[in-house]
C-alpha cells in the first residue's frame, strides 16, 4: 500500500480532539497520533497507509527537522515526546508527504543533549512555566525576526523535498506574510496557500471549532481540512 507521510504540530498530530487524544501523563509514555486527525481522515479517503510524523508544539523549524529525520534516519533530531521509530519517507517509492505548517511566531530550542526542551511563543496563555524564557527570547530576537526565520524554514522544507524528488502538498494555518518576497515562497502561495485559519474562523461558529480540550480543533475542522487536502493531493496520486 502507498504511504502518506504527515508533518506538522499538534493540529496534525490530532491533539485534544477527544479526551483520549491527550493523556495527562503524555511525557511519561509513548503516545500515538489521533485516529480522528485530518491526516488520518485523508489517508483513509485516498486509501494510503498513514505515517504521522507530527509532534505537538512543533515550530516550522521543528517541522523541517521532522522532514529531514523522515528522509535520513541518521539526522540528529530528538523531540520531547516518546515516539516509536517511524518508517522512512523515500523518493520514487509511491510515498507522498502532506505538511500543515504551523504558527510563524513559534520557535523552539534544544538542550545540550539535542532534545527539544521548550516551546517559545509570545502567546501569554501557553504553559506558565515557559513564560519567563519565552519573554526573554522574544525580547532578544523580536517577534518579526522569528516570523521571518519561520518563513525561511518553510522555504527550506519546500526546496528540500523538491530536491529529494518527493511529491508533497503544503497547507498553512495562517496566510504567508506579504513581507517575505522570495520567489520560492511566492510559488508556494500559488501552489498551496489557502490558510486553515479561514476554514476555522469563517466557516464555523465558536462552539464548533474546538475539541474536548477547548483549545485544539474539533472533528468538524479536521474533516474540512482533509477535504481540502484531498483536492490538493489527487493530482499527485494521478501522476504516480
Amino acid at each position: 500500500m502507498a504511504r502518506l507521510h504527515a508533518f506538522g504540530c499538534s493540529h496534525t498530530f490530532g491533539q485534544g480532539i477527544t479526551k483520549q487524544d491527550w493523556p495527562p501523563d503524555m511525557l511519561s509514555k509513548t503516545i500515538n497520533p489521533s485516529k480522528y486527525s485530518w491526516a488520518a481522515k485523508l489517508a483513509k479517503s485516498i486509501n494510503f497507509e498513514l505515517i504521522n510524523h507530527a509532534v505537538p508544539g512543533s515550530s516550522n523549524h521543528g517541522i523541517l527537522n521532522q522532514v529531514k529525520k523522515a528522509t535520513d534516519p541518521n539526522f540528529p533530531h530528538v523531540e520531547f515526546i516518546n515516539r516509536e521509530p517511524l518508517p522512512q519517507l523515500k523518493a520514487n517509492s509511491g510515498d507522498i508527504a502532506a505538511i500543515l505548517f504551523t504558527y510563524y511566531n513559534r520557535s523552539i530550542y534544544y538542550t545540550n543533549d539535542g532534545s527539544c526542551d521548550q516551546i517559545l511563543t509570545p502567546d501569554p496563555n501557553i504553559f506558565t512555566n515557559w513564560t519567563k524564557k519565552s519573554k526573554s527570547f522574544f525580547k532578544l530576537f523580536g517577534e518579526h525576526h522569528v516570523e521571518q526565520i519561520s518563513l525561511y524554514d518553510i522555504e527550506h522544507t519546500y526546496l528540500y523535498l523538491k530536491n529529494m524528488n518527493i511529491p508533497f502538498i503544503a497547507m498553512f494555518i495562517h496566510p504567508i506574510s506579504s513581507t517575505h518576497k522570495s520567489s520560492v515562497i511566492k510559488q508556494m502561495v500559488l501552489d498551496a496557500d489557502y490558510p486553515i485559519h479561514n476554514i476555522v474562523y469563517k466557516e464555523f461558529r465558536h462552539k464548533q471549532r474546538f475539541g474536548s480540550d477547548g483549545d485544539h480543533w474539533s472533528t468538524l475542522i479536521h474533516i474540512e481540512i482533509a477535504k481540502l487536502a484531498e483536492q490538493k493531493i489527487q493530482p499527485l496520486i494521478t501522476a504516480l
